[in-house]
């Protein structure tokens, strides 16, 4: 009977563990990217969780054979599966439906996962060209995906709206920047039907940006080598005067 019991209860965790990870909420990472030109979105989720987070079956990339064609990707380009990813996804700015196309999909293994805070990441874990996809024969689980989109010309300062068309909860993090300047990080779980906006703080001002930092900056050391330059003249003239036999 002591047996007949704890089998029972071994069968009754399985089940309630399996149950828990059946309703367990997919992961994306979104990194925002915006200028005063452009606004781009780098993606990152498990495959796994591609089809209950965006609704696309992660048959859809793999070939006939049920591989993934990383060999195709890198001669191809996959900006055309790239749009695939983000097809039921509904975007806008500032309250108007925006055009984000595609720039490159790729998949890696999820062991060695790549850093993805920085829109950098975002390029480089997009990129087909001279990287190692995973096995061609590997578990969705096994695998993680980096996508990228711009939309342009667009305002940066807009705000973003992102409707998924996840049938289940999914866990965001979301990475806004300025011209490579962090704004904000957010997580949150966005349930079935919720809406998503993404406005840059009130706060922050454009023209406080890295880039104008930077332009800034160059135009203090222009200002700080001038000076020097102007205080080394003088100094050499000055001691030009002071020779015997100068007049």
């Amino acid at each position: 009977m002591l047996r007949l019991h704890a089998l029972l209860g071994g069968i009754a965790i399985a089940a309630c563990v399996t149950a828990a990870m059946a309703d367990a909420p997919a992961d994306i990472a979104l990194i925002v990217d915006r200028d005063e030109e452009a606004v781009s979105l780098f993606l990152s989720l498990p495959l796994d969780g591609l089809e209950p987070a965006l609704g696309l079956p992660s048959e859809a990339l793999r070939d006939s054979s049920g591989l993934f064609p990383i060999g195709v990707f890198q001669q191809e380009g996959t900006a055309a599966l790239a749009a695939d990813v983000i097809a039921g996804v509904d975007l806008s700015l500032d309250g108007r439906a925006a055009e984000f196309p595609p720039m490159s999909m790729m998949l890696h293994e999820r062991a060695l996962s790549l850093p993805f805070e920085t829109p950098l990441d975002g390029w480089t874990a997009m990129s087909v060209c001279g990287v190692d996809g995973p096995d061609g024969a590997a578990a969705d689980s096994d695998v993680q995906l980096y996508a990228g989109y711009t939309a342009y010309p667009a305002s940066g300062d807009a705000v973003l709206r992102l409707a998924l068309p996840n049938d289940a909860p999914v866990e965001l993090t979301v990475r806004d920047h300025w011209a490579g300047q962090v704004l904000a990080e957010r997580r949150m779980t966005l349930l079935p039907g919720e809406t998503l906006d993404l406005a840059i703080p009130a706060d922050f001002a454009p023209g406080g940006s890295i880039e104008n930092a930077a332009r800034w900056g160059g135009i203090l050391l222009s200002v700080i080598a001038l000076a020097a330059f102007l205080a080394l003249v003088l100094h050499r003239t000055g001691l030009a005067r002071r020779r015997p036999g100068s007049a």
